[in-house]
């Protein structure tokens, strides 16, 4: 008991998967003892190991950071596919996919498989994720300023092209591809990659870049990124 204390299914909601969720519980109040300090623990390896000799006298700390910690270890753990229907069923509750659309299976699993490594919940892959099946309405404000200018409307125009002529729009062609984008624009790769990233995302920061144009696939990148030119052209006061 604890004062504000959240029911198990509350945890569920915010995103906490079950297994992370015993491991953390099995260890408030009690310790493997023996002086190790390993805090992840299977449910087999806890039952083998628990003893009341370990049990301590002291009031337990409720640390949900560490939860957290825990839950991120665990969801960087799961395959896509078993969180895909959870994820799936969290993406339609925030309007980002039909309530009666069936997601590609496929798609899916790569979005979650590039997202859970860099999430604390399962709810954060959803949060974070809903860019993968719709264009961004709108670009995070700071960020538009700082990366949106003429001279980043140059930079993506001539990665459109660069892009368009692609036959294999993989992880490790498209890195090249804007390497020498980059090289013979005369700039540095990162003028190229943060607009790339805001145009393509609307946000500043996500997982990989190159790894997230493999997956969104060249049509929908290059569609947004010129979606992108006409936003920077038209908004004279962000340049």
């Amino acid at each position: 008991k604890r004062k504000g204390a959240a029911s198990v299914m509350d945890y569920k909601r915010a995103g906490f998967l079950p297994e992370a969720l015993f491991n953390f519980l099995a260890l408030l109040g009690w310790s493997p003892g023996e002086g190790g300090t390993r805090e992840k623990m299977t449910r087999e390896e806890l039952v083998a190991a628990f003893s009341l000799d370990h049990i301590s006298p002291k009031a337990a700390v409720f640390d949900e950071k560490k939860l957290e910690w825990m839950n991120g270890k665990y969801l960087e753990e799961r395959t896509a596919e078993s969180l895909t229907p959870e994820v799936t069923l969290l993406f339609k509750e925030k309007g980002v996919i039909g309530k009666d659309e069936k997601p590609d299976d496929a798609y899916l699993s790569g979005v979650i498989a590039l997202l859970k490594g860099r999430s604390k919940h399962v709810t954060d892959i959803a949060h974070n994720g809903a860019y993968f099946f719709k264009a961004p309405d709108v670009y995070e404000e700071k960020a538009a300023k700082k990366y949106f200018n003429a001279e980043a409307a140059v930079s993506l125009k001539n990665a459109c092209t660069a892009l368009s002529g692609m036959n294999e729009f993989t992880k490790s062609e498209i890195e090249k591809k804007y390497h020498e984008t980059a090289q013979n624009g005369g700039i540095p790769l990162a003028g190229l990659v943060h607009p790339t990233r805001l145009a393509i995302s609307g946000l500043s920061f996500g997982p990989g870049l190159f790894e997230m144009m493999e997956i969104l696939g060249k049509e929908t990148v290059i569609a947004r990124m010129r979606k992108a030119i006409e936003y920077i052209q038209s908004n004279s006061n962000i340049m």
